[in-house]
């Protein structure tokens, strides 16, 4: 009989380190050769003596040594001691191996026989929801429709890792029949469209019970046809896994190799009934971790054979809803002026310099409409900066007989309106905007938001379709109503937190006095509201500090301050991104020893400069915390030497 590295059913005790990666070694002063890792002298390997199927592994190396173990089905472990379960006869191998600084040393493959089959440990029914039972096999095919069951419509679909319940829980536990998704896309052209080849594909599982668990597949695009075997991890019932060996893998399209690195060990099965299997990988690409679950149909259910039963239909995939009734004919003329709302009969539109457009779609799983937010998508190198939608103003009027009529200003742009529902439909096309890499132009728009309280309207065009033929995605322009009057004149203040203001020396070299306002890699610090501070384009920053206690400066001394932000500086920002230890350029001041000083930023770039990614601090120059009365002045210390100083500080924005 061929020697079988593969098809086996692994225990607890191997399967919950079966995925991980060698960890940090411990050698202490033991050192070993490949030579030395022999069965019997550094390892053993022995049956049970009651159920011969059951082999225990003991590591009989020192304390201070990490042992490594390749399993019989290629997965790895660190432990001591282990058992493995091996419910079908035939000859399996070991590998036993050590840390060491240079990397793992392993011996030669330990060989050993399993006599007969113990088919008690396929007890569990999942085996036969996924391979059919011993003697069978089953295949499985993606999802191609709506089957009324595992939230799913399409092959694919998408579920949050810090919130896999979708319910605001924060639960990132992705536990067996204990997760939703966030989104089920269908089918899309630029993810997996209903003419994907990948809708060819099938995975066959079979237990054997010459063979072991087999494993045939076959997936459209590359049009390969594979045979290996797999690894079923039953143990822990909310964290049921399974592996591909052989060269096999969780099914997958072609175009989604690179996103996810592990499509082999330790896939982690979060449905299974003996009509659906939805495995999950987690994206590991460019874009970010996000839990990709990979939907299966089985074949006799898609080709008719058998029909799911009532009972068996718990879960059934949310309808997409109909935005809700939005009172256009009155909502569009509203305005709040000062928390009364007045109604209007002409109201201009301006979009929003922020967040020109975004996205908005059906999540399933909560069952209600999300949008991409500023703080989300505001600085993604997808969204192209639009220069020129500041001078963008829609004007929409409601006539004496009930008609409506439209006009953008300076163009030629202007006609007539109806309104449908949450509809607009224009007699001629509107360009919002058009710039390379995006164009928002259109003559019907469907008005899936409308707050005259937050000021926030989104109109937009459907983006996507799903596989029951509603919208489940729309794109939108966001747009805000110009106040009536023009906007307030005279500068915004910033509310600061003067109790949350941190002073200190901070990574300065010890040059400085670092006050935060704001740090996201220090809890975040949030002396400010981060979003409130945002410094739009054209408009100025003036911070003004007064320190109040704790520093006292020299004779003659002449420190400066400058405001440290942290922010890839845009073309025409001015302010300091200088280093710590330099004081020089715009947005430097002379301190004020004896009162306010008042430090100014100008954002003459193209777009608005948001500190919510990185800092907003004031940099007090001492030039050495290590120096007698720190070269430029005395600072008091508190016990732990750390700056003891009092201040106000206090930020407006025109």
């Amino acid at each position: 009989m061929k020697l079988r590295y593969l098809s086996i059913a692994l225990s607890a005790a191997v399967l919950g380190l079966a995925s991980c990666q060698p960890d940090e070694y411990s050698l202490g002063g033991s050192a070993y050769s490949a030579q030395d890792l022999q069965q019997g002298a550094t390892y053993k390997v022995e049956a049970d003596k009651n159920n011969p199927n059951i082999i225990h592994l003991t590591a009989l190396v020192s304390n201070d040594v990490t042992p490594e173990w390749i399993l019989a089905d290629g997965s790895t472990s660190q432990k001591r001691t282990l058992d493995i379960n091996l419910p079908f006869a035939g000859e399996y191998s070991v590998t036993f191996g050590v840390g060491s600084p240079a990397g793992v040393i392993y011996g030669e493959p330990y060989s050993f026989s399993v006599v007969g089959n113990d088919f008690s440990m396929l007890s569990d029914v999942k085996w036969e929801y996924l391979a059919g039972g011993v003697g069978k096999s089953k295949r499985w095919v993606p999802v191609d429709r709506n089957y009324g069951v595992g939230n799913c419509t399409g092959p694919v679909m998408y579920c949050n890792p810090e919130d896999v319940l979708n319910d605001g829980s924060g639960s990132d536990d992705l536990a067996f029949e204990a997760f939703k998704p966030n989104w089920d896309p269908g089918f899309q052209d630029w993810l997996i469209p209903a003419t994907d080849p990948y809708m060819d594909s099938y995975m066959e599982f079979g237990l054997d019970a010459a063979k072991g668990c087999t494993l045939k597949m076959f997936r459209g695009g590359d049009d390969k046809n594979l045979e290996g075997s797999f690894s079923l991890s039953l143990d822990d019932a909310s964290h049921p896994t399974v592996s591909f060996n052989g060269g096999t893998f969780a099914l997958h399209n072609v175009s989604f190799d690179e996103v996810c690195a592990n499509y082999t060990q330790a896939i982690k099965i979060v449905e299974l009934t003996p009509y659906l299997l939805q495995l999950a990988t987690m994206r590991t690409n460019a874009e970010g971790p996000w839990w990709l679950i990979w939907n299966f149909i089985a074949e006799d259910v898609q080709n008719g054979t058998v029909e799911i039963p009532v009972e068996e239909q718990p879960i059934a995939a949310a309808n997409v809803v109909p935005i809700a009734d939005l009172n256009l004919a009155e909502t569009l003329f509203q305005q709040d002026l000062d928390g009364v709302t007045a109604t209007l009969s002409s109201v201009t539109y301006n979009i929003n310099a922020d967040l020109p457009y975004g996205y908005q779609w059906w999540n399933g799983g909560s069952e209600a409409w999300e949008a991409s937010s500023e703080d989300a998508y505001g600085n993604k190198p997808w969204l192209p900066i639009i220069s020129p939608i500041e001078d963008f103003a829609l004007i929409l009027s409601k006539n004496s007989d009930g008609t409506y009529a439209y006009e953008v200003e300076d163009t030629n742009m202007k006609g007539t309106f109806t309104i449908d529902g949450n509809t607009l439909k224009f007699s001629d096309e509107i360009y919002f905007f058009t710039t390379e890499g995006a164009e928002f132009a259109t003559n019907e728009i469907v008005v899936t938001k409308a707050s005259v309280a937050d000021n926030e309207f989104f109109f937009s065009v459907p983006d996507e379709i799903n596989s029951v033929n509603q919208v489940s995605k729309y794109k939108f322009v966001k747009l805000n109503q110009k106040v009536v009057g023009g906007a307030a004149t005279g500068p915004v203040e910033v509310k600061v937190n003067q109790d949350l203001v941190q002073w200190n020396f901070g990574d300065t070299g010890g040059k400085a006095v670092r006050v935060t306002l704001y740090n996201t890699w220090a809890g975040p610090t949030d002396a400010i509201d981060v979003k409130a501070a945002k410094l739009k384009k054209g408009k100025t920053m003036k911070i003004t500090f007064k320190i109040t206690s704790g520093i006292t400066w020299n004779d003659g001394a002449e420190p400066l301050a400058m405001v440290r932000h942290n922010v890839e500086k845009a073309p025409g920002l001015t302010g300091s991104d200088a280093p710590w230890d330099k004081f020089e350029g715009e947005g430097v001041e002379k301190i004020n020893k004896d009162g306010e000083t008042t430090i100014t930023l100008v954002n003459n770039s193209e777009s608005a400069a948001d500190w919510s990614a990185g800092s907003l601090q004031i940099v007090l120059q001492i030039d050495s915390q290590y120096s007698t009365n720190h070269d430029l002045c005395d600072i008091v210390l508190d016990d732990e030497g750390n700056p003891s100083i009092t201040g106000e500080v206090k930020i407006t924005i025109e």
